[in-house]
């Protein structure tokens, strides 16, 4: 009875052979002549009659692959690595089948798998920790991307993300100069220091010192402030959450002001994300609010869709409220096109919608009335000041965006941008004198509506002198109905 089993076991396996040889000989054949369906139909009728041959379910897999039918070839590779769980080839070919699928976690799983037996594939050991680092698990992320690295040092792309993620996970030192100078006229010079340090998901601590100088005013002010907190990483949902809490102390008043933040952000989908966030800061882009210090409470809400080497966009609304029971609220969107890239240089181009309006104007005469009275004739314009931050009235904007770079190595990338309005438009607030119901002379506040040119263009360079130190330059010009701005900063990084 034994013997009878087995020669019925073995009797269609010896029998198979000289069909196995031929099918897999033909299928070859018809590959290489790019036949592919003829291929996929010849190797799906043997598979059918003898599940289970590991040759033919790799090659016929493979096939299924080539033409684009993911849904049978993922049910072949199953198929294989129940008949074979412990072949290492058919895990890394379905795990590269579920990468192209987005299926992320399960081809995550087959890698780990594979990279414990076959330790000396560059591209599963990149791949691998590519996966990691959009889970956002940067200490699993960069073992793979080293192993990557040393496995294949040309590779630049391993050797682009492995240096990424080594220095999320660095201490970093970042040490910045910045010059501020205006046409209210208000010039600034300041410092700022910061200090991040990602230990594990649940401690990424953040640490900022500040300290500026206004001048050319009549009170000169300093304003020094620090913030520190912590950013959580939540991976399995794909969010990060900051908190941190500070203060400021002014010598305009010699006082101390609590600041904080809390930010929120979420990605959904491969390419969307949503942000939200409060926070309390000092307000300091006029005259006037350095004289008595001025908080404000500021709340965003945010959807942004960036997809690599491809579009990005944000779609956005802002809100702040000021100590007075005011508000500015503030909506945009803007999106810039897949890059184009030609000679070193790649150029994305754009388009950007704004619209700003206050709950009620704090724009005052900047001379009492016998003043403009003493002075005032037809001609006379009456001039104004913002007191104490500036109120836009039903101000929109249209402009077009272009952002061009050109890489002068690997690592030293020059950068311009620019944001040029086609239409603009605001209800530009004055004043005029007139007569009250008595006969006395009163200043009357009013509102037109202008056309207006606001923009806003600068250029930055930055340089990685070694995997250790980053440099930073940057300039930037922009031009609004109020006044015009002009902005140099200079950055240095350092990762420990």
């Amino acid at each position: 009875m034994a013997i009878f089993l087995i020669l019925l076991i073995t009797t269609p396996l010896l029998a198979q052979n000289p069909l196995l040889d031929s099918t897999l000989s033909i299928s070859k054949q018809l590959r290489n002549e790019k036949k592919f369906n003829e291929a996929a139909e010849v190797l799906g009728h043997f598979e059918k009659k003898f599940p289970g041959n590991l040759w033919v379910e790799q090659l016929y897999a493979q096939t299924l692959y080539w033409l684009h039918d993911y849904r049978q070839a993922d049910i072949i590779y199953t198929r294989a690595l129940r008949y074979h769980p412990d072949n290492a080839e058919i895990k890394y070919e379905y795990a590269l089948l579920l990468f192209d699928q987005k299926h992320f976690d399960k081809a995550r799983q087959l890698l780990e798998a594979y990279t414990k037996t076959v330790q000396n594939n560059a591209n599963a050991e990149a791949l691998l920790g590519k996966l990691y680092y959009w889970k956002f698990d940067y200490k699993k992320a960069i073992v793979h991307l080293k192993n990557a690295v040393e496995l294949s040092p040309k590779e630049v792309e391993s050797r682009r993300l492995y240096r990424e993620v080594l220095r999320i996970i660095s201490p970093q030192l970042t040490l910045n100069g910045n010059y501020l100078w205006d046409t209210q006229p208000l010039h600034a010079v300041g410092m700022d220091i910061g200090f991040q340090w990602y230990k594990n998901p649940f401690a990424d601590l953040q640490l900022f010192t500040e300290s500026k100088y206004y001048y050319q005013i009549s009170n000169p002010v300093t304003v020094s402030g620090f913030l520190i907190g912590n950013r959580f990483h939540f991976d399995k949902l794909k969010m990060q959450i900051a908190l941190l809490g500070g203060a400021y102390f002014s010598t305009s008043d010699n006082s101390a002001k609590w600041r904080g933040k809390i930010a929120l952000q979420q990605k959904f989908g491969k390419h969307f994300w949503y942000q939200l966030s409060a926070k309390r800061s000092l307000y300091d882009n006029t005259i006037l609010s350095l004289s008595q210090p001025l908080m404000v409470n500021q709340y965003d809400v945010g959807l942004n869709y960036e997809k690599e080497n491809g579009w990005s966009g944000k779609l956005g609304v802002r809100a702040q409220f000021f100590p007075d029971s005011n508000n500015v609220n503030a909506y945009y969107l803007w999106f810039l096109s897949k890059p184009v890239k030609f000679a070193g240089f790649q150029l994305s181009l754009g388009y950007a919608f704004n619209y700003m309006n206050a709950k009620e104007s704090r724009f005052v005469p900047k001379y009492d009335l016998n003043e403009i009275i003493e002075k005032y004739d037809s001609t006379t314009t009456i001039s104004g000041i913002y007191d104490s931050y500036f109120t836009p009235l039903n101000q929109m904007s249209n402009s077009l965006l272009a952002n061009l770079s050109y890489g002068f190595s690997k690592h030293s990338v020059l950068s311009l941008h620019a944001s040029v309005a086609v239409y603009a438009k605001t209800d530009a607030p004055g004043f005029y004198l007139d007569k009250d119901n008595e006969g006395n002379t009163e200043i009357v506040s009013s509102t037109y509506r202008v056309s207006y040119h606001p923009l806003d263009v600068g250029a930055s360079f930055q340089t990685d002198f070694s995997d250790k130190l980053t440099l930073n330059l940057s300039y930037t010009y922009l031009k609004t109905y109020y006044y015009n701005t002009n902005r140099i900063h200079v950055g240095l990084k350092f990762y420990f």
